[in-house]
């Protein structure tokens, strides 16, 4: 992607939200709540991603650092580099079947937009063959779009839940740059945890 189609493809995403957020129920929550959701997910990957464990009470705390108020919507739920064409004058967002594992009521369950935004973060991540200046162009360009501030404090721990689901999802695939989950977790526990205080609050976060 050039940077006008990385601005666009944001555009285009932001687009969807805002249409689903016009045409569906939303309502804002303790951010609480979305964190106890996270920490539960949490423990559901524990038992079943070896060398996890050791990561978890560091993880546990961030999910319990998050405060406020989050919005919670309708929203894809399954958006990944895939379900996006883009074409000359034009970007098509497909695959809303959702996520086929989940039962129906869940597809239409209202979530955090931020989960649309990691999935898809993390597939282009893969997409580029972790190549992490380019990646960071393209989702510099696509935050621009979006008009999100990046990196937030909330979308960091959406990321942290979809990295933990990839592994289950790709048992054994080499993943974010080649590292294994554990490397990958030490290394954003280095780069993005110290800085929680000091990132922009997401446009889906509100201090209460």
């Amino acid at each position: 992607f050039s940077h006008e189609d990385s601005v666009e493809v944001g555009q285009t995403i932001r687009y969807v939200h805002d249409a689903l957020l016009l045409a569906f129920p939303h309502r804002w929550v303790p951010a609480e709540l979305i964190g106890r959701h996270l920490e539960e997910r949490l423990d559901g990957f524990l038992p079943r991603i070896p060398g996890l464990a050791a990561h978890a009470p560091w993880i546990r705390e961030s999910y319990r650092s998050l405060t406020g108020e989050m919005l919670v919507q309708r929203i894809h739920g399954n958006l990944t580099a895939t379900c996006i064409w883009h074409q000359k004058d034009r970007c098509v967002v497909g695959g809303w079947q959702g996520d086929v594992r989940l039962r129906h009521r869940e597809h239409t369950s209202m979530r955090s937009p931020l989960h649309d935004l990691a999935t898809l973060q993390s597939s282009i991540f893969s997409a580029c063959n972790y190549e992490l200046s380019w990646f960071t162009k393209t989702m510099s360009s696509f935050f621009e779009g979006y008009g999100e501030p990046t990196p937030t404090h909330a979308i960091c721990l959406f990321i942290l839940d979809t990295a933990c689901q990839e592994t289950l999802d790709l048992p054994g695939a080499p993943d974010h740059g080649g590292r294994n989950l554990g490397d990958f977790l030490t290394w954003f526990r280095e780069t993005f945890v110290p800085h929680f205080a000091e990132m922009p609050l997401s446009t889906f976060h509100r201090r209460a």
